[in-house]
């Protein structure tokens, strides 16, 4: 009988010990907790309502396909992602509440992999799996629920590329993974291009250590395979983008993935930021003063007028005014959609290349005022195509790093804020019409309530606070830990054994912050100021840095008590 207990104690000991215990127990809790939370279904027609139209939509190649401002507004990388999880049998809330935990295991056994720190993957998992704010974005439908997980991806295959060698076919499967994963990221947000100076400098550390490590015939075999890898890097996203726009071309006549970013538009818009106001407004790139001046010399944008400075157009100005403080004009983007409302307003969406062309007709006939002097014009310019200043003088200086401060404090506590657990819109009949159709969850869900969904909401916020309470703690532990840590990297006696987690990994990780954060601050300079949204992607990068310099710290303490009993 003791044999017995004792064998099934070894036993349970034996599993307490695994590395990954602890956070699948997490990961099923966390998918019981969240069962009874419902899709936000918001009523947004240019974010949320619109991914879920897309969604239905996406694969509908039967004519005639009807065209207007919204039908191309946006990537199609999430849409495509709500379509793939109704077609694989699955809720969209569960789909993304899925994706999002198994993101954070590939990660997290990405590292473990080449580093046994189980502190570090287990206090990882156990952050990024009960962050308050996950509770609240995994139910929206918007890009960030699959931005967050690709993000993570592009991540843990950038950390075994760095570990492999290049010699070996894991080193291939792995640029082809990553290759995959930037297509869908490429085209799931406009700004993607931000990840590729973190990709740049993994593979700057490849060739270095190729270049260090290896000579003559060894050395251009690792450096052949580099450049295999690269292919496989850039051609999925070539292939993928170049797909999307011959569907595109096929259904709607323009060669593109989105039509914001098309040449026409783009063409009318850089030309429009060219004219020069007597009094230029910060945050406002297109003000009513040239625009009065150039009615006057277009009669394609003249045809604007009655929507750009009428009361169809107030919604624009009071999201200006909520959300840029600019509350007589647009403040940044905002213009943007004001002006291709004003073109639809004008009739002029009745097909694709008939509304290029019209963009196109803008375009000329405001460059040709610019040329003939009619209008006080900037120079063409690259940089100045879509922002007025590009550059950023002495008092814009300092709206950059109060933008940076406000923006690293908001990564900070993006995982801590408030519980948001309610049903989102309840508009019955709404849900109906859109959402039942396409995320497999009916829409009389939100009146499914129960004792048991009450408790579950109650223990939501206990662990919330749990969480709270905890955080601010382990990201001082955190601060101290890679202080010291760096501290330990002078000193050769010290260093640990292979398996300790390297600066280098912290490096890259803390590098894809910074990019981010860094776009951002720029365009709360420029623009307007980014809404949370747009951190949380990187947020639980953060939470990984965290989770790297408590285990910093533990190692180096246990360390110092080794050096001191031992002695």
């Amino acid at each position: 009988m003791n044999a017995e207990i004792e064998k099934n104690s070894r036993w349970v000991l034996k599993v307490f010990k695994f590395v990954w215990t602890i956070p699948i127990v997490l990961a099923l809790f966390k998918l019981w907790l969240t069962s009874h939370l419902p899709i936000m279904a918001s009523y947004g027609g240019h974010d949320n309502l619109r991914y879920v139209i897309m969604g239905l939509e996406i694969f509908d190649f039967s004519p005639p396909f009807n065209y207007d401002q919204y039908v191309l507004m946006r990537q199609p990388g999430y849409p495509f992602f709500i379509r793939l999880s109704y077609i694989l049998g699955f809720s969209l809330r569960f789909s993304q509440e899925l994706l999002y935990i198994a993101s954070g295991f590939l990660l997290a056994w990405s590292l473990y992999k080449y580093y046994r720190q189980k502190l570090a993957v287990i206090l990882f998992l156990t952050l990024y799996i009960l962050a308050p704010n996950s509770f609240f974005w995994n139910r929206e439908t918007i890009q960030e629920a699959l931005y967050l997980p690709l993000i993570l991806l592009i991540v843990s295959c950038l950390i075994h590329l760095i570990n492999s060698p290049p010699t070996q076919n894991s080193f291939i499967v792995w640029s082809a993974i990553l290759g995959g994963g930037l297509a869908w990221f490429w085209n799931t947000r406009a700004e993607s291009v931000w990840i590729v100076p973190t990709i740049g400098i993994v593979y700057t550390v490849i060739i270095v250590k190729i270049v260090f490590t290896s000579t003559g015939k060894h050395r251009f075999l690792r450096l052949k395979k580099l450049g295999y890898s690269i292919v496989c890097l850039t051609v999925p996203v070539i292939i993928v983008t170049s797909s999307i726009s011959l569907a595109t071309y096929y259904k709607y006549g323009i060669f593109s993935t989105t039509d914001v970013t098309t040449p026409g538009i783009k063409a009318a818009y850089s030309s429009l930021l060219r004219v020069i106001p007597d009094t230029q407004k910060h945050w406002v790139h297109v003000s009513k003063e040239a625009r009065l001046k150039i009615y006057s010399v277009s009669p394609s944008f003249a045809r604007l007028s009655s929507y750009l400075e009428g009361e169809k157009a107030q919604v624009w100005r009071e999201a200006s005014c909520r959300d840029g403080g600019i509350c007589d004009d647009y403040a940044g983007a905002w213009f943007l959609w004001a002006l291709r409302d004003a073109v639809a307003d004008a009739g002029e969406y009745k097909s694709a290349p008939a509304t290029e062309a019209f963009y196109y007709d803008i375009a000329r006939e405001v460059n040709v005022a610019c040329q003939s002097g009619s209008l006080r014009c900037k120079r063409k310019s690259f940089l100045s195509s879509s922002i007025p200043n590009p550059g950023i003088n002495s008092s814009e200086f300092i709206l950059f790093m109060n933008g940076i401060g406000s923006l690293s404090k908001e990564l900070l506590i993006s995982s801590l804020t408030p519980l948001q657990l309610s049903s989102g819109e309840e508009d019955i009949a709404h849900r109906k019409v859109y959402y039942e159709k396409i995320t497999r969850e009916p829409a009389n869900f939100i009146q499914e309530r129960s004792q048991l969904n009450t408790f579950k909401n109650r223990l939501i916020e206990s662990v919330s606070r749990l969480y709270n309470l905890f955080i601010p703690a382990l990201v001082g532990a955190a601060g101290i830990g890679l202080f010291v840590e760096h501290i330990f990297a002078f000193l050769p006696k010290y260093k640990f054994q292979k398996t300790h987690i390297p600066l280098i990994i912290a490096y890259i990780i803390f590098s894809c912050i910074c990019v981010r954060v860094l776009l951002f601050a720029y365009l709360s300079v420029k623009s307007i100021p980014p809404a949370p949204r747009y951190i949380w992607p990187v947020a639980p990068l953060m939470l990984l840095i965290v989770a790297i310099g408590v285990s910093y710290l533990a190692n180096r303490l246990h360390m110092i008590k080794r050096l001191v009993f031992s002695k």
